[in-house]
């Protein structure tokens, strides 16, 4: 009785009205993290600005490092979300795009090539290559989700973002190619199916986070974008205006509540109000005493500040080491001297969290936040908690070099869906 209650309360207002999503001025971002599941409906009115219809949040459940544990309680974190949204802007969702991000992901870079004989290039030949490029062995377990060009090659001469229209005897290009965890993917669509949503596309979480919080010339100079969220941190690199290298590494924002409950024997449900209240990863002047409540009916403890944010700016320490270390290995670091470092995610709303990153990485770091090109009814989406939710709102394929792409890439989704 009380799920027919529930069901009648947040689904039915939206049965009689009317249908939200898969339309070129309707889009609905469904973010599915470890920590939170957004549901972010909006509308694009007639000066191209996105205007909030409906809004959902819910605690994430069913779900860790990114990947899908526990179906039946990720679905209910997916229906609760969907389910204010449709409430908020009295509609009926059916159509979503999907953030996915996390440990299970693989990156690798590829080249390929197709004769054109003298003629000028076609959107046709262009879809050819990237299907050249894309045509790579990978392991049982991964299925291929981005193919994104970095740059075409006319006859040797490379350095061309857009070919159309040239002419030569033989196209190339090289392209980054993005891999997900074929279960994860699938876990994660077969959520999306059992609440009654259909999936338009599936979008690497930092390269949305990078369509809302990154400017065009940082990422022609050469930036890294960080997206830390609950649990895992999940990075771009970025040059000449293309993506060079993504990566994640499954250390992130839990790990830090965690390390403040264990160490201060308190609750997590505290631990996480001590890190968003009073956490800093740099000491100040003033070193307050702070109250912590004891666990299991012991009695309260007290930390100074001091002492929190030595435990706080250990593991954002040991998050950034991680970081660089992929840089290094994959031989990428110098590709983000340019502009720096952009952090962003639920997990940066650190005090002092940028001042620590520079003074790690000896490079400028700076917060980031959604642009505002983007009109809500609130401010509440200024934050670097809803970067993800935001760029899958946007121009999902604003990060691509070449327009003419985009059918590729939407054809590597329609593939996906019809694989599953």
């Amino acid at each position: 009785m009380q799920a027919l209650n529930n069901l009648i309360k947040t689904r039915l207002p939206g049965l009689f009205s009317r249908r939200f999503g898969g339309r070129p001025d309707q889009a609905v971002a469904l973010d599915i993290g470890t920590s939170k599941v957004l549901a972010i409906a909006a509308r694009r009115n007639e000066e191209g600005e996105w205007m909030l219809e409906g809004f959902g949040n819910a605690p994430s459940q069913g779900l860790k490092a990114g990947a899908v544990v526990n179906i039946e309680e990720a679905v209910e974190s997916i229906r609760t979300a969907i389910s204010e949204a449709e409430a908020m802007a009295e509609c009926l969702i059916r159509n979503v795009i999907v953030g996915i991000a996390g440990s299970h992901t693989q990156s690798l870079d590829s080249t390929g090539g197709v004769p054109v004989r003298d003629a000028e290039i076609t959107p046709l030949m262009v879809d050819q290559v990237l299907e050249a490029a894309s045509a790579v062995k990978l392991p049982h377990d991964k299925q291929l989700l981005h193919a994104l060009p970095q740059e075409f090659g006319i006859d040797d001469q490379y350095g061309i973002r857009t070919p159309l229209g040239m002419s030569g005897v033989r196209l190339d290009v090289r392209v980054h190619l993005v891999a997900v965890g074929a279960s994860a993917l699938h876990n994660l669509l077969k959520c999306a199916r059992v609440c009654g949503l259909n999936v338009d596309s599936v979008v690497l979480g930092p390269l949305a986070a990078g369509e809302a919080v990154l400017e065009a010339s940082e990422r022609e100079l050469g930036v890294c974008l960080v997206d830390i969220g609950g649990g895992t941190s999940d990075f771009a690199v970025y040059e000449s205006g293309s993506v060079q290298y993504t990566g994640s590494i499954p250390v992130a924002g839990n790990h830090v509540t965690r390390d403040i409950a264990v160490a201060l024997g308190t609750r997590i449900d505290d631990a996480e109000q001590l890190k968003v209240e009073y956490g800093s990863v740099l000491h100040s002047e003033e070193d307050a005493v702070l109250s912590v409540p004891g666990l299991g009916g012991r009695p309260d403890a007290s930390v100074s500040s001091s002492e929190l944010g030595d435990i706080v700016g250990a593991r954002y320490t040991e998050i950034f080491e991680l970081i660089d270390a992929k840089l290094r290995s994959s031989g990428h670091q110098e590709q983000m001297q340019g502009a720096g470092i952009v952090l962003t995610g639920g997990g940066v709303m650190m005090r002092d969290l940028d001042a620590l990153a520079e003074k790690f990485f000896g490079l400028p770091v700076r917060i980031g936040t959604p642009r505002q090109h983007m009109s809500f009814r609130d401010n509440r989406f200024n934050k670097p908690l809803y970067s993800v939710g935001i760029g899958l709102l946007g121009d999902s394929y604003a990060w691509q070099p070449n327009a003419e792409v985009s059918s590729r890439t939407r054809s590597l989704f329609q593939r996906v869906r019809e694989w599953f």
